[in-house]
């Protein structure tokens, strides 16, 4: 068929249309490369011997793109935020015990091959790293998270009727915005700066938890739930005279990563790739030929932006089970009062080494609001499972 199709272009047009238009080659390359050196400023973190101290239902959501016209820019960095959190709550859940553990996860960049034909890529990075936006015919709408949530508060009351009891663990990486009624809220990938009716708002989500946890018989803690808004809270306009404020509700432990009027920084993490290719036979015939392959010293560099707190919620993890484990007895608890504390305490770290915050004077504040009860209660277990 393509011997054909060059045939038709050379006896319509001459030779220049087939010189440009036809592609028919054979390329063969046979290359030896040296180990790739690869060197990054992403911390090591590895979590292992971490289970949950209850059985979980998790859903993590990654808003990365918006439709045209938004008013807000896309960035992979809630993608890699909330597979970041999803990882360690999964390979955790997996030690937690039999049908102790079920999530779900809205994320929106996607491998390359799978981008549909209107995608747009908003960072080189991600195709380099072999994944691409989604584009509008891949947005994480309005209804889908609505439906998810509730979808995800159903089925954590099935396994509080398996397993006796659960926690809900919600995390959510998007843009977000302070209310002109000062109610903080993030971004749907539909929704739109200008009207605040296409947001959803924190107190919307909490409600819905809530009306969970009433769940609860008095006296018993059965249901529980981990919130957590890794979001801005910027200010469109005027900042509103009283910001809202949430109050501890037994049962429910609430984490956002910025204060009323503060911007959730991102991390830039980078990478270098350095490796010696040699070619030892290569072969190429044809028209249309594609670049030959590199070879000689091929030096790669990576960027990609991250929101803080997942980077830092892992290396606490990590850091609090390894001094953990080298204790003298059996299992031991990572509380959430513990986490809380070494995350952000982690989180603070990183934060520090952002030059344009710095520059600007800008302050983050991670905060949690828990009742002592809801703080002290087991969020890890170092050293066995949970259940």
């Amino acid at each position: 068929m393509l011997r054909r199709r060059c045939l038709a272009l050379l006896a319509s047009g001459g030779v220049l249309p087939l010189l440009s238009s036809c592609t028919a080659y054979y390329g063969e390359t046979t290359t030896v490369g040296s180990p790739i050196y690869i060197r990054s400023n992403v911390p090591d973190c590895p979590v292992k011997d971490v289970a949950l101290a209850e059985p979980t239902v998790g859903l993590f959501i990654g808003i990365s793109n918006y439709q045209p016209g938004a008013g807000v820019i896309s960035t992979p960095a809630h993608f890699i935020g909330a597979s970041l959190f999803a990882g360690i709550f999964s390979r955790a859940g997996e030690l937690t015990g039999p049908s102790a553990y079920a999530d779900a996860r809205l994320t929106d960049i996607i491998p390359t091959s799978r981008l549909p034909k209107t995608s747009a890529d908003p960072s080189n990075v991600v195709r380099v790293m072999g994944y691409g936006s989604g584009g509008s015919d891949a947005l994480i709408r309005r209804a889908a998270i609505l439906g998810a949530l509730a979808t995800a508060i159903a089925d954590a009351e099935k396994m509080r009727q398996t397993q006796g009891r659960v926690r809900l663990v919600i995390y959510v990486a998007a843009h977000g915005l302070l209310g002109a009624d000062g109610r903080p809220s993030f971004l749907p990938g539909d929704a739109s700066v200008d009207a605040p009716s296409t947001w959803i708002a924190y107190g919307d989500v909490v409600d819905a938890v809530k009306a969970f946890l009433a769940g609860n018989a008095p006296g018993e803690a059965t249901h529980s739930a981990l919130l957590i808004f890794d979001t801005c809270q910027n200010t469109r306009g005027a900042a509103p005279s009283a910001p809202a404020r949430f109050a501890a509700t037994p049962g429910l432990v609430l984490v956002q990563s910025a204060a009323p009027g503060q911007y959730a920084w991102h991390w830039t993490a980078s990478a270098t790739a350095d490796q010696h290719v040699e070619v030892v036979k290569e072969t190429r015939l044809g028209l249309g030929l594609p670049p030959p392959e590199a070879r000689g010293d091929i030096h790669r560099e990576l960027a990609s932006t991250m929101s803080v707190l997942p980077l830092a919620n892992q290396c606490a993890v990590a850091a609090r089970a390894k001094a953990l484990k080298a204790q003298v007895g059996g299992r031991q608890v990572i509380s959430v009062q513990d986490w809380f504390e070494a995350t952000k305490t982690m989180a603070d770290d990183y934060l520090s080494q952002i030059p344009e915050m710095q520059r600007l004077g800008r302050t983050q504040q991670v905060s949690m609001v828990a009742t002592d009860a809801d703080a002290a209660r087991p969020l890890f277990i170092v050293g066995g499972p949970g259940t």
